[in-house]
């Protein structure tokens, strides 16, 4: 009995340390992939912001994304260092996700008005040059996503038009 008690012990414990190994890995595996397709499909380099196409039923390539909104998306690196967010004001509802390399929402920000925004990897004495605001990232990689309510064709190309001053560069050191 007591060897089958072991076994079932140590059979447990191989099950409990496979399933944390599996949670702890999951969402940078997941975040990787997502990344790099979303840099593949939208042609889009590091530190450089994107407007997507305005949601259909065609283009719709995320499940469930909101047709009333218009979505730019920013894949960032902070290996080489900061990267200044300038976001663009818009008069209806407008904010600026961070999403780190385990998929996890480290800030959100309103953004009608627009945002001058310093991004770092860790809190320093970094000068924010015109950033009105500074958040540090738990990893070198993630996402930033700008969502602005859109919901008719007029909005969206009035967003269309104003995204270009949405700009994620690379601080110059």
């Amino acid at each position: 009995m007591r060897r089958e008690l072991t076994a079932f012990a140590m059979l447990a414990a191989g099950f409990a340390i496979a399933h944390i190994a599996t949670l702890q890995a999951s969402p940078g595996i997941i975040m990787k992939v997502a990344m790099k397709k979303i840099a593949e499909t939208a042609n889009l380099d590091a530190n450089t912001f994107r407007l997507s196409p305005r949601v259909t039923p065609q283009s719709q390539t995320v499940v469930r994304p909101s047709p009333d909104f218009a979505y730019s998306i920013c894949i960032y690196d902070l290996s080489e260092g900061s990267i200044n967010l300038t976001v663009a004001p818009w008069p209806a509802y407008s904010s600026v996700s961070f999403f780190d390399a385990q998929t996890i929402n480290f800030a959100t920000v309103r953004a009608e008005k627009g945002a001058d925004i310093l991004l770092t990897r860790e809190y320093s004495n970094v000068s924010a040059g015109p950033a009105t605001e500074r958040y540090v990232s738990p990893t070198n990689t993630g996402v930033i996503l700008i969502r602005r309510l859109a919901p008719t064709e007029a909005d969206y190309d009035g967003v269309a038009s104003i995204a270009a001053g949405d700009s994620c560069a690379a601080t110059t050191p």
